[in-house]
C-alpha cells in the first residue's frame, strides 16, 4: 500500500496488482499477466525464503528480463540468506532497504571478517544479523552507563531515547519520541561480484525516519 500510494502520488500508473497464495504458489500464470500488461516494470513484495527464490525463478523464466520489465522491491526479494539459489535471473534486480553487505565501512568490513570466523564463511551475514548485532550493541552500551550501581530499568529507557550508534548498517538512532530507528535506506542492484551474487549499493537515502 505505501508502494502504491507514494507511487501514483508521483505521477506513476499501476496496471495490475495480484496476491499470491502464501505457501507453494505456482507464479507462472501471474508471471504471463504481468507479460501482457507491458510494464516498465513490476513491484514484489515478498517474504524471506522459499517464495521469493520461486519469485525470482519464475521472473527468470517468463522471460520478463528479455522484454524489458525490470524487478523491483523490498530486500526481502534478494535477501542474502537465498540470493546464491536465485541464480542469473536475480540479476540486476533493484531493491531497497536498510542493509547490504556490499557497504562499505571499517564497521562493516570488521563485522563480516568476524562473522567469516565465527560461521566458517558458510552462513552469510544478511539484515537480521545486523539487526541482532545493533541490538547488542545498544543494550551493551546502556548497560555500561550503569557501572557499580544496581540497574535501573528507567535510566535504560531514558538512555535508549535519542540513542545514537554507527551501526555496520551505517549511522541509526533510537527517535526519542516514536523509540523507532533513524537510519539509511540503500537502493541496490544484484550484481555478480567475484563469482557471487551480492547487492551492490547504487545510491542511499539519508537519515528515514519512522
Amino acid at each position: 500500500k505505501a508502494f502504491i500510494d507514494e507511487f501514483k502520488k508521483d505521477g506513476g500508473t499501476i496496471v495490475g496488482s495480484v496476491r499470491v497464495p502464501t505457501r507453494s504458489p505456482e507464479f507462472s500464470a501471474y508471471m504471463q499477466r504481468v507479460k501482457d500488461s507491458h510494464p516498465d516494470a513490476m513491484f514484489g513484495f515478498m517474504p524471506l525464503g522459499e517464495l521469493s527464490v520461486g519469485l525470482i525463478h519464475a521472473y527468470g523464466a517468463a522471460g520478463l528480463k528479455q522484454d524489458g520489465i525490470k524487478l523491483i522491491g523490498t530486500g526481502a526479494i534478494v535477501d542474502e540468506g537465498s540470493l546464491q539459489a536465485q541464480g542469473d535471473a536475480a540479476i540486476g534486480v533493484i531493491t531497497s532497504f536498510p542493509y547490504s553487505p556490499d557497504h562499505k565501512s571499517k564497521e562493516n568490513d570488521a563485522l563480516k571478517q568476524a562473522w567469516a570466523k565465527v560461521t566458517d564463511g558458510k552462513l552469510p551475514l544478511g539484515f537480521a544479523g545486523i539487526a541482532f548485532w545493533d541490538g547488542l550493541q545498544l543494550i551493551r552500551d546502556g548497560l555500561m552507563r550503569q557501572p557499580n550501581q544496581p540497574f535501573s530499568a528507567d535510566k535504560f529507557m531514558q538512555y535508549l531515547a535519542g540513542a545514537k550508534i554507527m551501526s555496520p548498517r551505517g549511522p541509526i538512532e533510537i527517535d526519542p519520541k516514536t523509540h523507532d530507528i533513524v537510519q539509511n535506506v540503500y537502493i541496490r542492484r544484484v550484481e555478480r561480484v567475484n563469482g557471487l551474487l551480492e547487492n551492490v549499493e547504487i545510491a542511499t537515502v539519508p537519515n528515514v525516519e519512522p
